[in-house]
């Protein structure tokens, strides 16, 4: 439309036209008749897998320091089973072997068959049973709550979210092709605009329609810079629940009618 206001093939254009410094170099625009900010329009985020939910309810290093204490507890009791024997002149019945596998099964509430009369003993297993019964506890309540509450993919709603899904998930930034939108990004000299234009990827990244763009978010990881309302009228109609708008929203851009530069009606547009 832009070029066919500038062959003057046609009088003036109305449609989603920012109002930019290379357009005003060739064309007038009106005064700004819409304001609107820029939106990342992305796939609905899709549910997790609940395969290694058993695991989800301490992080690695919890799940590390578990087995570094299971592995530890049965030769410290036998030291200390040894070593009391030795000060009271007995022979000690339980080897390592029992010791650990008997304080395994306390971990996994199946009990202890081993009990003693020795006091450094007592406290140990005293001390190792309250262990295991904060470990078993938030264990269990924080499994239930993760299986409770539906688990979905991280959703895109920021750009800091947009460069982290296309470091880490392998998604790709998508335009429309030859817009304002193209322009604040690959113009930008640092931040995050720059980072995320230095990982676009222009045989895959560009569309050239709204519609297009909506249509490709379906159809692959893809992450589709446009503007808010344009985005929101083309998933409406598509089926929201397929979609996902970001919440935050950036640079706010104008619209303006495209005259013939000097076009004398100008200042009765303005008006109207």
């Amino acid at each position: 439309m832009i070029g066919m206001v500038s062959r003057r093939e046609v009088e003036f254009a109305i449609d989603e036209i920012t109002v930019t410094g290379a357009r005003e170099a060739v064309l007038d625009f009106t005064k700004p008749y819409f304001m609107e900010s820029i939106t990342i329009v992305s796939r609905a985020p899709a549910e997790k897998s609940r395969a290694m939910a058993v695991f989800s309810p301490f992080t690695p290093g919890v799940w590390a320091a578990l087995v570094v204490s299971v592995a530890i507890i049965g030769p410290l009791l036998a030291i200390v089973n040894h070593f009391t024997s030795f000060c009271l002149g007995e022979k000690h019945r339980f080897s390592t072997r029992d010791f650990a596998f008997n304080m395994f099964r306390n971990l996994v509430v199946q009990g202890n068959l081993i009990s003693s009369a020795r006091w450094p003993l007592r406290c140990i297993f005293f001390s190792w049973y309250l262990f295991c019964f904060y470990v078993c506890a938030l264990y269990s309540g924080t499994l239930t709550a993760v299986l409770a509450i539906p688990a979905f993919e991280k959703p895109i709603d920021s750009l800091a979210d947009l460069l982290r899904a296309v470091k880490e998930d392998g998604f790709s930034p998508l335009f429309i092709h030859d817009t304002s939108n193209v322009h604040i990004l690959k113009e930008a000299t640092s931040g995050i605009y720059k980072e995320i234009w230095d990982r676009f990827e222009p045989d895959s990244g560009y569309v050239f329609s709204a519609n297009e763009g909506v249509d490709k978010v379906l159809t692959g990881k893809f992450g589709f810079i446009n503007a808010w309302l344009a985005s929101e009228i083309r998933i409406s109609a598509r089926g929201k629940e397929k979609y996902h708008l970001a919440r935050q929203t950036y640079y706010p851009q104008r619209y303006g009618v495209a005259l013939h530069s000097g076009a004398p009606y100008l200042t009765v547009f303005n008006k109207k």
